[in-house]
């Protein structure tokens, strides 16, 4: 199967590979996660195609999530919130420490690999300094995605459950 992205609806119009893998288990599910970074601000398409032998069956596409994640300046996000994740890897409990400046929302997000949220935040007593303990032990080990949404913009960072 591969995963294209494109202009206009059609396959002569998908022009960007995200994806591409011809090695499916069929007895687990796979995971993946791609990341794109428009060059312009467009419509843009994705589209599917899968490979097949004559008489297969199918592939199936599960919890197909699109983040969409609008920055109009990185060095703002970078400098107004700093994010640290200790310790990485961990044993599923880590502490996540955030300070912010000049900002009035905020919310935190820890995501596994399908998309599915397994700890969400946005209530704080103080928004400029923020040490939280996170508790994934009775999860499945594994990588996971922290991400700081402010009004200011998005920062993800990876933390690895062992």
């Amino acid at each position: 199967m591969s995963v294209w992205l494109g202009s206009a609806k059609d396959s002569a119009s998908m022009t960007t590979m995200l994806f591409d893998s011809t090695n499916f288990a069929f007895a687990a599910y796979d995971t993946v996660m791609v990341t794109f970074t428009p060059s312009t601000t467009s419509s843009y398409y994705i589209g599917f195609f899968g490979y097949s032998q004559n008489d297969q069956f199918g592939i199936l596409v599960d919890d197909f999530s699109l983040d969409v994640s609008t920055i109009t300046s990185v060095s703002n996000v970078k400098n107004n919130v700093a994010l640290t994740v200790y310790p990485n890897p961990n044993k599923g409990v880590f502490t996540l420490n955030v300070n912010t400046t000049d900002v009035k929302e905020l919310e935190i997000k820890v995501m596994n690999l399908q998309g599915q949220v397994v700890f969400v935040k946005n209530s704080f007593d103080n928004i400029s300094t923020i040490n939280e303990n996170v508790d994934l032990s009775n999860n499945a080990k594994g990588i996971y995605f922290v991400m700081v949404t402010s009004d200011k913009g998005v920062i993800t960072h990876k933390v690895v459950v062992q």
